[in-house]
């Protein structure tokens, strides 16, 4: 007996930890992101991609986009898609996409909240308000805050645990 392969392969795009694939802007380099295939009955699935634009002006008209080394330039505002494509031996197919829209100019970072400058006399604990409650809106993107504490001086002050004891004045 022979056991026919009726399912395609599945496609897995790894988005670098977005949830969706980042907006872009004019003249920015965009990488394609990876993805795999795994399927049941063929372990050598091989995934292709193809990058097509669309000028967002109702037409269901997709354009080719020139790839090169997994990258391209985001040279037009409008949609963009990166098409993944998988066969197995079988030729069972299947097909994964990410969208994403490309803009005029990268949307502007703005802090919604940020605690004021904090107060403190020598030898004091400061607490500081956690990183993930300061509000950040805009960018292109996965936004990642950091915080980093500095001494009137400039030097950067060690701060474990949301706190640290203030050794300078100024």
């Amino acid at each position: 007996d022979q056991i026919e392969d009726i399912d395609a392969p599945t496609i897995s795009v790894d988005l670098n930890g977005e949830t969706k694939a980042p907006n872009s802007f004019v003249g920015a380099t965009y990488t394609v992101f990876d993805a795999v295939a795994k399927d049941f009955y063929d372990e050598n699935c091989v995934v292709r991609s193809t990058v097509l634009y669309n000028d967002n002006s109702g037409s269901d008209k997709w354009y080719d986009v020139s790839v090169k080394d997994g990258k391209f330039v985001t040279d037009k505002i409008g949609k963009y898609k990166i098409v993944y494509t998988a066969t197995d031996r079988s030729d069972n197919t299947a097909t994964a996409e990410v969208q994403f829209v490309c803009v005029q100019k990268p949307y502007e970072i703005t802090f919604g909240t940020m605690p004021a400058d904090i107060a403190a006399t020598v030898f004091d604990n400061v607490d500081l308000p956690e990183a993930s409650d300061i509000v950040v809106r805009g960018g292109n993107g996965k936004l990642n805050v950091t915080r980093t504490v500095l001494a009137p001086d400039g030097t950067e002050v060690d701060a474990q645990n949301n706190s640290f004891i203030a050794e300078q004045i100024g």
